[in-house]
């Protein structure tokens, strides 16, 4: 009898044992737990979150979105809970699934987040920690909220989990936790203009990239094509500026001619015009101050090469032109009536120059991310 008692005591405590391996952790713990690992980025005005992945060597893994092109003087500055700041160095990215692995030394010796290996059931449980809406950047919020993951998705070639955790501007890069703890993957994006949709790159994918950071894989090649695509995407916004800005122009040059002819105040007509277009101009000028500070980053980091920063600049010299008439309409607007139709045509033939040489960076480097 005491044969068949030992091994079915065993095999209790062994059962036993193993339900406490899987038994789900409170949203408490899984806070607990992780709140020492996930950390607030800053670069510039730009926030995001970011968590470490090898406390040996220091490795935080974010979205290269959230580091990448913003030009800040102090570089990328990582931040944890207890406010304590240290500089970062990027290690690795990759521009398709937007994932960037940063070195930092505040986060040698914390506990990782461990990266779970197999992807995450169809209405399993997630938690997302993050710094969403930031004003205080002196320490990390790590607001926490809850959802599920509502399927997975394939979106240009690119697999994601799609969650209805609230996630907000910020959250990038921050991790979503299942009921363990581990990481089922990275926040990247949401759904604009829609709530509960929000987007999360795969935790097999974060551990490719950490395996790459550790093996010492160059970041040059792939930080050009992210580069060259995140430039075609800031100026396609800001196409869509230069037409709301020409429509505004337009309404000068009728306004200064309608003056003329009925012998109306000209500063009046001219600057009631601009008036109307108030918004139009604050908005390009926002996008202008922005593509000159992804220049100045991409000049000091050698992303892209020189004739592509030239056409750059070109172009952001011409916007820059309409931007500072309508903000300071000279005296005599009869000479800016002459220039401006001359300077539009100068405008679009230095974007298309501009966009056909970062589609080649693109071509160059492989395929786009």
């Amino acid at each position: 009898m005491r044969w068949w008692l030992i091994p079915s005591t065993l095999s209790l405590l062994l059962v036993c044992f193993a339900q406490g391996q899987n038994t789900p952790l409170s949203t408490k713990d899984i806070v607990g737990k992780a709140d020492p690992a996930v950390v607030l980025i800053v670069q510039g005005d730009g926030t995001g979150s970011g968590f470490v992945v090898d406390a040996d060597r220091g490795f935080v893994a974010t979205n290269f979105h959230v580091i990448a092109g913003s030009g800040a003087p102090d570089g990328i500055q990582v931040v944890n809970i207890r406010g304590e700041r240290s500089s970062a160095e990027l290690v690795f990215c990759d521009g398709q699934y937007d994932l960037a692995i940063l070195s930092c030394p505040l986060a040698k010796g914390v506990v990782p987040i461990t990266l779970r290996d197999d992807p995450p059931a169809k209405g399993e449980d997630v938690l997302v920690l993050g710094s969403p809406a930031v004003d205080d950047t002196s320490a990390a919020s790590n607001s926490a909220t809850r959802g599920i993951v509502s399927r997975s998705v394939t979106i240009d070639g690119t697999t994601y989990y799609q969650i209805d955790a609230a996630v907000n501007p910020g959250n990038s890069g921050g991790p979503a936790l299942d009921d363990h703890g581990r990481a089922i993957g990275m926040v990247t994006a949401k759904l604009t203009g829609h709530e509960g949709i929000g987007y999360v790159v795969p935790a097999r994918q974060v551990a490719r990239g950490l395996d790459a950071a550790r093996a010492g894989e160059p970041v040059a090649a792939t930080q050009r094509v992210f580069g060259a695509r995140r430039g075609l995407e800031h100026i396609a916004r800001l196409m869509l500026a230069e037409e709301r800005l020409i429509d505004c122009f337009e309404d000068v040059e009728s306004a200064w001619q309608t003056a003329i002819l009925t012998g109306a105040d000209i500063d009046d007509a001219v600057y009631g015009a601009l008036a109307e277009h108030e918004e139009a101009i604050a908005t390009t000028r926002q996008l202008v101050d922005g593509l000159g500070r992804m220049q100045r980053a991409w000049v000091r980091e050698k992303t892209l090469p020189r004739e592509v920063n030239r056409s750059l600049g070109r172009y952001r010299g011409l916007v820059n032109e309409f931007c500072e008439f309508a903000e300071k309409p000279r005296a005599s607007f009869k000479a800016f009536e002459e220039r401006w139709p001359r300077k539009l045509v100068e405008l679009q033939r230095a974007r298309d120059i501009l966009i056909r040489r970062l589609q080649d960076q693109i071509k160059e480097k492989g395929t786009a991310p």
